[in-house]
C-alpha cells in the first residue's frame, strides 16, 4: 500500500476519488449508504438448500462404525 492510496472507511476498497465525511474517506456508493449496514455478497444471494438436508442420519452413525472395527492389540 502506497502513501497516496486511500482506503474506504466503510468497505475497505482502495479509492481514486474519495468523498470525505467527518474526516473519513468514503467511496461514492458508501457515502450514499453511510447510514445503512454493510452487507456481504453472500447475504444477497438466495439461500441454497443442502442436498442432504432431508436425509435421516443416525446421530451415532460414525461412532457405530468406529466401534464395529475389530480391536488390534
Amino acid at each position: 500500500m502506497t502513501e497516496e492510496e486511500i482506503i474506504c472507511a466503510r468497505c475497505g476498497k482502495p479509492l481514486k476519488h474519495p468523498v470525505w465525511i467527518n474526516g473519513k474517506p468514503y467511496g461514492k456508493t458508501c457515502a450514499k449508504n453511510i447510514d445503512k449496514p454493510l452487507k456481504s455478497r453472500s447475504s444477497r444471494a438466495p439461500a441454497r438448500k443442502a442436498k442432504r438436508k432431508n436425509r435421516k442420519v443416525d446421530e451415532h452413525e460414525g461412532l457405530d462404525a468406529f466401534l464395529a472395527q475389530p480391536l488390534v492389540p
